[in-house]
């Protein structure tokens, strides 16, 4: 279910909102604590960003790149075809490192389809590990003076902690960051325990997002968060604040607060489109706004790839423009499980075929992806952008019922259970 607003607000973005230009230079990345798999005494696990090994941006494999971004567009495309007249706003960074962790138990035809929905097939899950490993590294690391957090973490149900694979975890903890909790999912605070972990690595942007009471069949959570905190590289001065007039896609002209600069953005301007790149902090980060001239936006998005998104990015500078840019707060909700099935997953959402033998050898045929949430929240000013996203993959353990195929020739009959007698009696040797 989506929260929804009077009116829209489009931010084009590869990863949150950020779109990385220029990266460049060994730069160190950011750790978890592992606490054992016993029971949660505290409020959560610990996620410091501790160091891990340098790597550079030229080290990762730009396939990883090109996934990340086919990913991110593939699902806002899909999320906005959804709710074309609605604010949206994903984090793609947060939902494929939620699904890149879940990815790792995977097994079959499951992991198949899961490689498919992250663009993946052509890339080794060891290299994705890696590779997603470093960017989290790069990232958290892009500017001293910009706030990036990117926390992982994995809450098992601690009866069902004895099960799960060590080399799940392993990889987990080794590639992700990934905290790792055991939890009596049973207790009444359960849902917040993990909530609050979720709100304290968001700085208390994202709230609830795990909704009590846990689902007796739910066995672990895989959860990510991201929180961004960044000034402008010029700020927008507050004197120069106006207040102006916003045409909804539903044809309604709202009043709403713009920031104005006269000079020093980076735009272009053709008979198609209007965009803009406004830089954070060292110029490293930035936003990328784009509006649509001819096209509605919903068809505009419809038609949008990763190579005509770098291709408007890449523009942008070529021209200076005085900017008007509506000030706005926006918190966002979805449940990405049909977008994902739609992707090429649904397998692993289903409670007979999914395979997660890779996250426990023991009862992996019998886990499925329940839920895939995600929450986001954004505010931009005229200081500048703050964000926050968390995704959580909900896994589930059912025994499904054995299955009794009558696909061939068979016997039947109808019979008195009492007397034994028998009413009728056949064969079926072609029901069509």
């Amino acid at each position: 279910m989506m929260k929804r607003r009077s009116h829209r607000v489009y931010l084009l973005a590869a990863a949150l909102i950020f779109i990385m230009s220029s990266l460049t230079a060994c730069v160190p990345g950011g750790g978890a604590a592992m606490p054992e798999n016993t029971p949660a005494q505290t409020k959560g696990p610990d996620t410091g960003n501790k160091p891990m090994a340098f790597k550079s941006v030229d080290s990762l494999k730009p396939e990883v790149y090109e996934s990340l971004s086919g990913f991110s567009v593939d699902l806002f495309r899909r999320m906005n075809a959804e709710d074309i007249s609605s604010n949206i706003f994903l984090s793609p960074l947060s939902v494929w490192l939620a699904l890149g962790m879940t990815y790792n138990g995977a097994s079959g035809g499951t992991a198949e389809g899961m490689a498919q929905a992250l663009h993946v097939t052509d890339l080794p899950i060891g290299d994705l590990n890696s590779d997603n490993a470093g960017l989290m590294g790069i990232l958290r690391a892009a500017d001293p003076n910009v706030q990036i957090a990117i926390v992982n973490s994995i809450w098992v149900r601690d009866s069902f902690a004895s099960a799960v694979n060590e080399d799940f975890l392993s990889a987990n903890k080794k590639h992700y960051d990934a905290a790792i909790e055991a939890l009596d999912f049973s207790k009444d605070d359960a849902a917040g325990i993990i909530s609050d972990w979720v709100e304290d690595n968001t700085n208390g942007n994202i709230k609830d997002m795990i909704e009590p009471p846990i689902d007796p069949l739910t066995v672990m959570f895989l959860i990510n968060a991201v929180h961004f905190k960044a000034p402008w590289k010029q700020a927008f001065d507050p004197k120069d604040s106006r207040d102006g007039v916003f045409a909804t896609s539903d044809g309604e002209e709202v009043q709403v607060k713009y920031l104005f600069r006269k000079e020093g953005n980076f735009g272009y301007m053709d008979d198609t489109v209007t965009a803009v790149r406004l830089p954070y902090s060292n110029g490293r980060l930035e936003m990328v706004a784009v509006l649509p001239q001819r096209q509605a936006l919903g068809e505009y998005i419809e038609e949008l790839t990763p190579e005509k998104l770098a291709e408007i990015i890449t523009k942008c500078g070529e021209t200076s423009l005085a900017l008007l840019f509506p000030k706005f707060k926006l918190e966002y909700e979805a449940e990405l499980n049909d977008v994902l099935k739609a992707m090429g997953m649904a397998e692993a959402f289903d409670p007979v075929s999914a395979d997660f033998s890779a996250l426990s050898e023991q009862f992996g045929t019998e886990l499925y992806i329940s839920k895939v949430r995600h929450k986001s929240f954004i505010e931009v000013n005229e200081e500048g952008t703050e964000a926050s996203a968390a995704t959580s993959v909900e896994i589930n353990r059912e025994s499904a019922p054995m299955r009794m195929e009558f696909n061939k020739p068979f016997l039947f009959l109808i019979r008195d259970s009492k007397t034994g007698a028998i009413l009728f009696i056949g064969t079926v040797a072609d029901p069509s």
